[in-house]
Order: structure tokens, then C-alpha cells, then sequence
């Protein structure tokens, strides 16, 4: 296979060096012999004709076809480029990736979409054509994050040289805190963030859309953090976390974090919000007064993206108090 693909465009060197120097993680391929010398000079030829512009970008690239080559191999005994098309793709995700979260599994999806239309593009034709049996699974446009992706959040907020560190702690702990939209998020005020005898702390939302919402327990610190920095600003500054009255400014802030390529989605901090309440029991009256809002088209796509991790039993269980 070796030299049947090329690049649409010349990597930048910085590319083809990492594309080169690339050795998957234990997670992502076994480091064995067969995988060194047959697999991976596959896995970079292919992840080179996709012309990466980015090193994260190849490094992405490179992670996602290795996993599905090495399945590919295992279970199809080829490593011919006609491997990675729709079917195989649906078939990999739900065979080899059944553990991984669902944010894991959409990028997986978008990633070996991406070289399968370079590599294979009659596979993509065929779909476009309406060959049903081509269809590739999608996934809502808000995916929530993972904890993992929460903890990651949390360490780039409380990173030091913010000219606004409150409004930089604000912005994602808003909304994965208490579920705020960007407006929201950046009309907020200190004198907004009130304490419970319990020590739990609850925002009041002010305007059309007006409404008590508790933190979620994991945010709380980061919640006082910011409070605290607001508070300890020259006298009469604002008392607002954010500074600035555009309503999108807090959307900004988020995606200026210092956190891989595309910084913090406000729109997916929202549905991790709800999807932390969903999996916690919150019920469905209560979520919707807090949320401001809640349409059955989004509580539909995060009841589909969730393990809400109920047996058909528990389900008839917790129904029975109907």
C-alpha cells in the first residue's frame, strides 16, 4: 500500500514530523512488532492523504484510524483503505468502543469520517447516492462533556495570569455549575450567588427567565473562588464576574481557555448541566424550573446519549410509583 497515497496538499513540517514520530498508547494499539511494522506505516499513509493542518489535528487523526486498523485487521484480516467506510465505521464503534464515552465515540465517528472520504471516497459516494446500508450513526450537536473533561475544565479555569480571574472561573462555572446561558453567565453579579444554612450555594437568575438554580456540588469551590476574586477587586469595581455587557461575552471567555483546540462549548457545558441532573434523578417539573427552559427535542437527544444505567426491572421499580 505504501505510496499509493498521497497528500492533497504539502504537510507543514511540524505535521509530517509528528506524523512520523507517532507511537499509539497502550489504549489506542498493543505495542507489538506486527503493529510497529505492518500497522502503523498504514495507519501514517493514511492519516498523511487526510493533510492534516494541525499537529493536534494529525495527532487526533492518528489516534482514531490506529484504533480502528488495528480492529480492522483483527476482525476483517485486511488493511486495504477500503476498510475505513460507513459500515466499518458503525461496525467499529459499536464492537470495539463500547466503553468509551459518548463524546469519545462521536469524535472517533467525525475523525475516521474525515480520512474514509479521502482514502475511500466510493464508499462516501455510494452513501450520497442513498445506499441506506452506508448510513453512518450521528450524535446530538451538544454532547455533554465527561468527568474527565469536567476535571480538565476545572485545572484551565484556576490557571494563574487571567487579567479577570473571576471572570474566567465564572464562565464555565456558571454554566456547568448552574446550567446559565451565555447571557446569563454574563449578567451575573455577585450579590446573585446566595449560601443555604447547609452550606450549598444556589444563583438567582434574574429576567424573563427568573429562577433559583442550586450548584452542582462539584462546582461549589470553583463558584467561591470566583466570588472571591470579585471581592477582592480596587473599590468600586464592578460587582459582576464578567466584565463587559455583550450577552456573548461569557461564550467568549469560555472558548479563550487554555484547553486543547476548541476551547469550552457553552452549549455543551448547558447539556452536561442536564445531563448530570437527569443521571442524578432530578425529576422532570423540577429540571424544567430550573433550566428556564427544557424542549422534549433536547431532553430527547441527552435520554438517547446517556448511560442512565437502568435495568428494564429498575425502570418498572420506579415506575410503580405511578
Amino acid at each position: 500500500m505504501t505510496g499509493a497515497l498521497t497528500p492533497a496538499q504539502p504537510l507543514k513540517p511540524e505535521v509530517a514530523e509528528l506524523i512520523r514520530t507517532w507511537k499509539p498508547g497502550k489504549e489506542t494499539a498493543p505495542d507489538t512488532p506486527f503493529v510497529r511494522e505492518r500497522i502503523l506505516p498504514v495507519v501514517r499513509e493514511l492519516v498523511t492523504a487526510a493533510a492534516p493542518e494541525t499537529p493536534i489535528t494529525a495527532w487526533r487523526l492518528l489516534r482514531y484510524v490506529a484504533k480502528m486498523m488495528v480492529w480492522a485487521d483483527e476482525t476483517i484480516g485486511s488493511l486495504s483503505p477500503t476498510v475505513i467506510n460507513p459500515r466499518n465505521i458503525d461496525a467499529f464503534i459499536v464492537a470495539a468502543c463500547k466503553h468509551e464515552s459518548f463524546a469519545w465515540k462521536h469524535a472517533a465517528i467525525t475523525t475516521l469520517n474525515r480520512v474514509g472520504r479521502v482514502v475511500n471516497p466510493k464508499a462516501w459516494e455510494a452513501q450520497a447516492s442513498g445506499d441506506k446500508r452506508l448510513s453512518v450513526p450521528t450524535a446530538p450537536y451538544s454532547l455533554p462533556y465527561s468527568i474527565d473533561d469536567e476535571d480538565l475544565i476545572e485545572m484551565a479555569c484556576r490557571l494563574p495570569g487571567s487579567r479577570n480571574p473571576a471572570g474566567r472561573l465564572w464562565s464555565v462555572a456558571g454554566p456547568l455549575g448552574a446550567g446559565l446561558r451565555s447571557f446569563e453567565t454574563t449578567l451575573a453579579e455577585v450579590g446573585d450567588i446566595h449560601e443555604r444554612a447547609d452550606g450549598r450555594l444556589v444563583v438567582e437568575v434574574r429576567g424573563h427567565q427568573s429562577r433559583l438554580v442550586p450548584v452542582r456540588l462539584r462546582w461549589t469551590d470553583v463558584v467561591r473562588q470566583a466570588v472571591a476574586c470579585v471581592r477582592s477587586r480596587p473599590v468600586r469595581s464592578s460587582n459582576k464576574f464578567i466584565l463587559g455587557s455583550n450577552p456573548a461575552t461569557a461564550g467568549v471567555a469560555a472558548r479563550n481557555l487554555p484547553l486543547g483546540w476548541e476551547g469550552i462549548s457553552l452549549s455543551r457545558t448547558r447539556a452536561t448541566w442536564l445531563a448530570a441532573h437527569l443521571i442524578a434523578g432530578t425529576s422532570l417539573p423540577a429540571l424544567k424550573m430550573l433550566a428556564g427552559s427544557l424542549s422534549e427535542n433536547t431532553l430527547h437527544r441527552l435520554c438517547s446519549g446517556l448511560d442512565l444505567r437502568l435495568t428494564a426491572e429498575e425502570a418498572v421499580t420506579e415506575g410503580m410509583g405511578a
